[in-house]
């Protein structure tokens, strides 16, 4: 399992938090346990998934 860069990571986080609110699908092949490690932060990572749960429908 490669992990994403700091800046991958990071892009991914600024990406998910300009569309709050607004329409965004994300897939992947991994289940959301297995994302923990592809974040070199893990501040980044546990913020993330609470940006996407707290706004999905």
């Amino acid at each position: 399992m490669r992990q994403l860069s700091a800046t991958q990571a990071d892009d991914l986080y600024e990406l998910v938090s300009e569309r709050r609110g607004r329409s965004l699908i994300i897939t992947s092949k991994r289940a959301p346990s297995d994302w923990y490690l592809l974040f070199p932060n893990p501040i980044v990572f546990e913020s993330l998934p609470d940006r996407l749960i707290n706004t999905s429908h």
